[in-house]
């Protein structure tokens, strides 16, 4: 009997890993996902890490009759599978690795640019969250995306099990909890500057995700920073954070948006132009209300 759906949803995303956190615990750590639907990718992201970076022996259940069991192939790459709109999880310890990844989900999303700044624009996005994972995470980042064609929107998700938001940012700034660590590298005063566009090596904790943030609230995506005990959701221009009583190693970072809004909102603004007027000069209450 299927029980539904693992959803690119907070509330469920918090309970579903505090339970996989406590099972890798065990003795013999399993994981039953048997029954369900749909898996989002930001959760066989999320098995992935834990088996890399937790648990080598860790089991996986997966129901062989289940629409989940005939899409998991894709989303890991398995047995030759492939989809015009899933990019495969993927291993990414090079910046060679992140630009095949770049250019794999460029083809998944079928966006038309009108511009050499405009699909930078879009790299940008996905560059800034892998360089977060590799140099700040201490291990290799892991990477997958989907196209969801018929929502318009596109989901991407990068994890790593390395040191997590709170040992980066403790490192020049004064904070005591992971909670406080990833509100912190959402900040406008830990961006760096117009200077981190487009391949600089001058590089600040936070820059891209500062943007990238700024970006969701634009296109009222949806975007989740998960490390150590604590889960930050933001949704639209709604900034909510969660306590877990398990603690994960390293970090998720997963964005959700419509594609006609990015385009819309962002690129037909000039993002060069949007970056200066909307993100680094404009003072706006819930930049700095965090």
């Amino acid at each position: 009997m299927l029980m539904g759906s693992l959803s690119f949803d907070e509330e469920q995303t918090k309970s579903i890993l505090q339970k996989w956190l406590k099972a890798v615990k065990g003795d013999n750590p399993i994981i039953d996902i048997r029954g369900y639907s749909f898996i989002d990718p930001l959760y066989v992201a999320i098995l992935i890490t834990l088996k890399k970076g937790v648990r080598d022996d860790l089991k996986i259940m997966v129901d062989d009759n289940s629409p989940a069991c005939s899409y998991i192939p894709y989303i890991l790459g398995l047995q030759g599978k492939s989809a015009s709109t899933v990019v495969p999880i993927r291993i990414v310890d090079r910046k060679l690795d992140a630009k095949k990844f770049v250019d794999e989900l460029l083809k998944s999303t079928d966006l038309s640019f009108d511009d050499w700044e405009d699909e930078n624009a879009f790299r940008y996005i996905i560059e800034e969250l892998v360089d977060n994972a590799l140099e700040h995470g201490g291990s290799p980042a892991i990477a997958c995306a989907q196209v969801f064609k018929n929502l318009g929107e596109v989901e991407i998700v990068v994890s790593d099990y390395g040191y997590g938001f709170l040992h980066t940012v403790a490192r020049n700034y004064k904070v005591s909890t992971y909670e406080e660590a990833i509100k912190k590298a959402l900040e406008k005063e830990v961006s760096g500057s117009l200077r981190n566009m487009y391949g600089s090596s001058i590089k600040h904790t936070g820059t891209g995700l500062y943007v990238i943030s700024n970006i969701i609230r634009e296109t009222e995506g949806k975007m989740f920073i998960i490390s150590g005990d604590a889960l930050v959701s933001l949704s639209g221009r709604q900034l909510i954070s969660y306590k877990m009583q398990e603690e994960l190693k390293g970090s998720v970072v997963a964005v959700r948006f419509r594609l006609d809004k990015f385009k819309d909102r962002v690129l037909n603004y000039g993002f060069t132009n949007w970056l200066y007027y909307k993100v680094f000069t404009e003072d706006t209450l819930e930049e700095d209300a965090f």
